[in-house]
């Protein structure tokens, strides 16, 4: 195999227009990836097997100039669910892609178990304050919150622990590139539970709360991210879900395309 390399063409900040992938090299993707997924017709389209999620009430399809395809969530069931594993994990690391469009209280962008089981992981904007809590009543808020109609990339990486759990997260500006990282100032127990096999993006299917955001690529992965490396990400946030490489002995010869073609989507030739 040849030589292979990073690339990308433009402004990585910027929606990259390219059909999506699995980036195996990326920190975020060492480890387990529970899922993967991109907006596409409303729904979101799993990267690892192409398979569509399960789409509660209303959420709308949409095209937005700074993320390209998403689904925006406006009612108090709207959610797209999909299957996860059961197992129990240690470490979790969240990535999204988003605009909030409404302020509301304790809006949800991605939950690990729909149904709200115990110790469930919820990543949500409470009245645009970034929070990540639990159905434990566990709560890590941020202090930090974001502002209506502007594109983010958010991450947050924690680990599990009874005594003292100190999730760290980025927060970068897709429009002007100005990015914050911080830990959570006041520690608290996390006792991970595994989920019931289904996770929900957008609002929690029980959860009767208003997402109030347009949400374009999620993740959830068992990777425990240093601070460096979440400011990494940041610098190239769509890689995670629209990898671009360059292999430099195969430019000379056709390349391969993709394993499987996601709908909508025109092959993407990785060269």
């Amino acid at each position: 195999m040849g030589l292979i390399l990073p690339f990308r063409s433009k402004n990585p900040l910027v929606f990259p227009a390219t059909a999506p992938g699995i980036n195996w090299a990326h920190p975020a993707a060492q480890g387990f990836i529970r899922y993967s997924g991109v907006a596409l017709n409303g729904d979101f389209i799993s990267l690892m097997n192409g398979s569509a999620g399960t789409v509660t009430a209303s959420p709308t399809a949409l095209i937005n100039s700074a993320l390209g395809p998403a689904v925006k969530f406006s009612g108090t069931t709207d959610a797209v669910t999909v299957p996860v594993s059961t197992a129990t994990d240690t470490t979790l690391t969240i990535g999204c892609i988003f605009v909030a469009n409404t302020s509301n209280s304790a809006g949800v962008l991605f939950t690990t178990d729909s149904q709200r089981g115990t110790n469930t992981i919820r990543l949500t904007l409470n009245s645009l304050g970034i929070e990540v809590n639990t159905n434990s009543a566990v709560d890590f808020p941020t202090g930090v919150s974001v502002t209506i109609g502007v594109p983010y990339f958010l991450a947050v990486t924690l680990i599990n622990d009874i005594v003292s759990s100190m999730p760290r997260f980025v927060l970068k500006r897709l429009d002007t590139g100005q990015v914050i990282t911080f830990p959570v100032s006041s520690p608290s127990a996390i006792i991970m539970a595994p989920s019931a096999g289904i996770a929900s993006i957008g609002t929690g299917v029980r959860s009767n709360l208003v997402s109030g955001a347009s949400i374009a690529a999620v993740c959830w992965t068992t990777a425990l991210l240093s601070t460096p490396q979440l400011l990494q990400w940041s610098n190239d946030p769509w890689s995670f879900w629209y990898p671009q490489k360059t292999d430099l002995a195969a430019m000379l010869k056709t390349p391969a395309a993709p394993s499987f073609t996601l709908p909508g989507y025109q092959p993407m030739v990785l060269m």
